[in-house]
């Protein structure tokens, strides 16, 4: 395993190489057993850049946990991984023989001794995929996938992935034995299905950074304190700390993305990972409130 510590930066135009041949197979598969591995989906330098994102995220001690795995670094919806969400739509189109719409990312960096419970997954979640980014540990740990034929014992090395059918397939694991384990669960949703209303998670808008300029709504006005701001939905004020307040004056200033990505790393000393997480989750939840367009 190669050094996680690698500059995050500048995120690479995605490489993916399929060999559509082999494509077909995942794709007769898919519709037999409900899930499929694809091996090497993800191009070893495309994997380094997410694995080496995901465990600088983790390493600042600003991302939360969850019920399923307590104590394991989790983040929903973080920019890049939105990225590899919207980039792989084409190819899961192809092995679900459908057409999707993209829901939402979710990562963890599980440690030693976590396990996944048997569960199925949420309405969002119809068609989902699971990507080994990297581990450091002696052997892959497997996934188990229940399908219309039975269980399965599914060892992903880093850059496989499995597609399977989300709400229909149970799926666990049993106790990791290695010292960490990146993942990124990425789904989907059928266009023409009962969930298509999950578009986007039900969000305005898949969690990436915009290429274009972030616009202040007419309908923003601040209150008497200098620190709130009031959009459409007056009863769901946003308190800016001083975090929030400087994003603000640079969204008022029209910034790009980056260069406030850039400026909260200088002045807050954050990493740029967690930078650009920090300001995309202010962003999307202004753009949620309508307080700001994209």
């Amino acid at each position: 395993m190669r050094n996680p510590d690698v500059n995050t930066t500048i995120a690479p135009e995605l490489s993916l190489k399929v060999d559509m041949n082999k494509f077909e197979i995942n794709q007769r598969e898919f519709e037999n057993q409900w899930y499929t591995r694809v091996s090497q989906l993800i191009s070893p330098e495309d994997r380094q850049y997410f694995f080496s994102h995901a465990v600088q995220r983790s390493r600042s001690g600003r991302m939360v946990s969850d019920t399923q795995v307590p104590g394991t670094p989790a983040a929903y919806s973080d920019p890049q991984m939105e990225r590899l969400l919207e980039s792989l739509l084409p190819l899961v189109e192809q092995i679900a023989n459908r057409k999707l719409y993209p829901t939402y990312s979710y990562f963890r960096i599980y440690k030693k001794g976590d396990t996944l419970k048997r569960h199925t997954d949420r309405p969002s979640c119809e068609i989902s995929v699971t990507v080994n980014l990297g581990h450091v540990a002696q052997s892959p740990w497997p996934i188990w996938v229940e399908g219309p034929h039975g269980n399965a014992s599914i060892h992903l090395v880093p850059g496989d992935v499995v597609v399977y059918r989300g709400i229909d397939c149970p799926h666990w694991r049993s106790a990791f034995d290695g010292e960490l384990a990146a993942q990124v669960f990425l789904h989907y949703v059928d266009q023409d299905g009962p969930r298509a209303e999950w578009k986007f998670d039900k969000r305005k808008r898949l969690g990436t950074v915009p290429n274009g300029k972030i616009h202040v709504s007419p309908n923003v006005h601040s209150t008497a304190e200098e620190d709130v701001l009031v959009g459409l939905l007056p009863d769901k004020k946003i308190k800016l700390d001083p975090f929030r307040a400087r994003i603000w004056r640079e969204i008022e200033a029209d910034r790009s993305i980056p260069e406030i990505v850039e400026h909260s790393v200088s002045e807050f000393g954050l990493s740029h990972a967690n930078a650009e997480s920090a300001v995309m989750d202010f962003i999307s939840l202004c753009n949620e409130r309508g307080i700001v367009d994209i």
